[in-house]
Formats: C-alpha cells, structure tokens, sequence
C-alpha cells in the first residue's frame, strides 16, 4: 500500500499524518511537483520533484519546521520557474519571512562562536538588540532595498550618531544576511550589493588623538598623582603601544627578563597570533620597580590572584586620565610619535601586531626583533626629552 496520501497540503494536514506509520510523505494536489516528507521528531522535508529525460529528480528545498507552509506556498511557483530555466541550479525557500527572524538566528550564532571575543560577541548583541530589530525586524526580507534601509536604517540613526558608528550597525546587517544566505537558509540576499557609500557622500574622518606630542607632561602629572599600580599599567600601553587587554592579562611568566622580551599569547591578542615585543632598558626597570605583592600570576592584579576585568582595566585609565582620554589613544600616540620619529612603517605595523600580507612578512622576518628593539629605544629616548621621567613621582631609574 501506498504511503503518499495526495491532499491540499497545509499545517493541519501535515499535523493530521504525523507520527502515522502508514503515512511518509504527502503529495501537493496543487502543485503536483510538491512533496512534504515525514522525518523524526516532528520534523520533515520539502521537496521539488522533475522529471527529465525519462528521470525523475528529487530537489530539497527546504526543512520543516523551520520552512512553514505558508512560505512554501507562497514562494512555490517562482521556484519551480527557476528551475525550470535553469535545471542545475540551487534555489532554497527561506526558513524566515522577517528580518527578525533572520536576525534572531543570527545572534545566536554569534553567542555560540567560541572563535569570536565576547567583546565582539556583545557588540553584535547589542547592535542588533537597540537598532536592528527595533527598525527593521518587523519588516518581511523581501522588503528589504535601498530606499527601505535609507528611511527606516541609516537616515534615522545618522541624526544620532556618529558615521563610523552608522556604519558599524550596517556591517553587522549585512553580515548577518550573507551568513544565511552562504548557508542557503534565504533564498536571496536583498542587500548584497548594498554599500554604505549609497546612503551618504560624506567621508568618516578618523577620530583625532586626545593625546598630542606636546602632551606628555600633563600625561606625566596625571601618572604622577595616581598609584603605583595604575600608573605601571598606563605607562607599560605608552611605552609599548598594546592594546588594553593584551596588558591587563599580562602574566610575569610573560616577562623574560634575560631575553627582554615580552610574550603576549595568542589568546590574548585581537589578531589570534602570538606577538613578541622586545623590553628597553626603561620598559625593564620599571617592571622591576614595580612593588608588586608577588611575582606570580597577573602582573597587574585585582585582589590577590584575579587580573583586572576588562571594565576595571577601562575604570584605571578613566581615573588616571579624568576622562580626558582612552587606553586606545595611548596606542594612536605611541602609533603617531614612531611616524614623527621616522620609524619604518611596517616595523610599526609589526610592533602594533597588525596582521601583515606574506611580502611584508618576508621583508620584514629577518631582522625583525632588532628592527623592533631599536624602534622602541629610539621612541622611550623621545619620551624621555619630553619630561615623562622628570615629571613621575615616583622616579623611574634611568630616566633623568
């Protein structure tokens, strides 16, 4: 006996026939080259079914019950023309009608990437949560186009805020349309071709440095009025241009003090590689300065063994600078001041730890530690005519 039942497939037929074991798939009595069929657990298959040549083809176009009845009915017709015109081609039904939809699964994607920094994983949460959805999730995907994105999106937000932040909130739409659509889970990408030129020819100037070169002796003072501590974990992002993280989690077993170098892991970098960065006698005699509690675990400790949070890193440098600056402008200056110093530009991209191409690389890897060191001394001398030694309270040896 038969175990297709040819009916009007809707919800309540798939619903009626689930779990019957007499039944594994229905046959579309309006569309005859529509096929839904049973699978375990509540869920099933949609499918297109050619016959060609004497043969019959079984296209998969989407899963139940994450592709609904509605949508398939609804996009059926054109489908089939598609493959009509174009036989080997790959067409999918969407599994979502609204923007929302797509956009929920997005996020949940990004939770789950263990590849992904939870800085960046509650970037994409909160762009989403505060613009996205708010102006678009309620829209179906195929709304989406130029003139909806610039009325409902980018002009809104362009009142508010500023165009780098713009378009930020745009890459992340984006992104999040050319993941479903390289998975095959939408059927089209409305927004591929979509740049954020389109919508505006104003240029996004770069944010300037709140640190300038004649700034070193108000930065001096400000070390000079905070704690030891603090004023370590500042001046070791000064002298070395790292980032915030890649200092607050530095660990003494980092430190070779034989070597004089400094290791940052991986783990620990934005680039996900290992980065190397050779110590001055400066960057040295103020670790070895440092009154540390002990010269094990973090180098820069909340309580005895913890290291700094990510937010009480950023509350140092906000109390050290009296909200006048941020840790990422110490790497803008550091970055800015070995441009002035005439320090060759891909040994500053290598002390940066920016990634490099494979010229570069090769360019660069043979004497790139000496590059380095002498890049560093040559930047901690200028710090030093700048009066950041004279200023400190604390003295740091070697400086005056």
């Amino acid at each position: 006996m038969s175990k297709t039942r040819a009916v009007r497939i809707s919800e309540a037929q798939i619903q009626r026939y689930m779990g019957d074991d007499a039944v594994s798939q229905l046959r579309d009595t309006r569309h005859g080259n529509l096929r839904f069929r049973y699978g375990a657990h509540g869920s099933g298959s949609w499918y297109l079914v050619l016959h060609r040549n004497s043969k019959t083809q079984w296209k998969k176009i989407g899963n139940y019950p994450a592709v609904k009845t509605a949508s398939v009915m609804k996009h059926f017709p054109e489908l089939l023309t598609q493959y009509s015109l174009v036989p080997h081609s790959t067409v999918v039904l969407p599994e979502w009608e609204s923007v929302g939809e797509l956009l929920d699964w997005y996020v949940k994607r990004v939770l789950c990437n263990r590849f992904m920094s939870s800085k960046r994983k509650a970037s994409v949460k909160s762009v989403v949560k505060v613009h996205l959805m708010p102006k678009l999730g309620s829209l179906l995907i195929d709304e989406l186009d130029h003139a909806v994105l610039d009325t409902q999106l980018i002009w809104p937000l362009q009142q508010d805020y500023e165009l780098s932040t713009v378009r930020l909130i745009l890459a992340v739409l984006k992104k999040a349309f050319k993941q479903a659509r390289t998975l095959k889970l939408i059927a089209l990408n409305p927004i591929s071709e979509i740049q954020f030129s389109d919508f505006t020819d104003a240029k996004i100037i770069p944010k300037s440095c709140a640190l300038q070169a004649n700034s070193v002796a108000q930065l001096a003072e400000q070390l000079g009025a905070c704690d030891e501590m603090e004023r370590t974990f500042v001046l070791m992002m000064l002298l070395h241009g790292t980032r915030i993280g890649e200092t607050r989690l530095a660990k003494w077993s980092h430190i070779d003090m034989e070597n004089n170098t400094w290791f940052i892991p991986k783990e620990n970098t934005k680039t996900k590689v290992d980065h190397v960065l050779p110590l001055t006698y400066v960057a040295l005699t103020l670790l070895a300065d440092f009154d540390a509690d002990s010269r094990a675990g973090f180098i820069f400790k909340s309580g005895a063994v913890a290291g700094l949070s990510e937010k009480q890193a950023n509350d140092v440098v906000q109390r050290v600078s009296d909200r006048e600056w941020r840790a990422h402008d110490l790497r803008k200056f550091a970055r800015t001041a070995w441009m002035d110093l005439d320090i060759d530009y891909l040994v500053a991209e290598m002390l940066l730890n920016h990634v490099l191409n494979k010229m570069d690389k090769t360019y660069i890897h043979t004497h790139a530690t000496h590059l380095m060191r002498d890049a560093l001394v040559k930047y901690h001398d200028w710090l030093m005519t700048q009066g950041l030694g004279q200023q400190l309270k604390k003295e740091i040896k070697g400086w005056v």
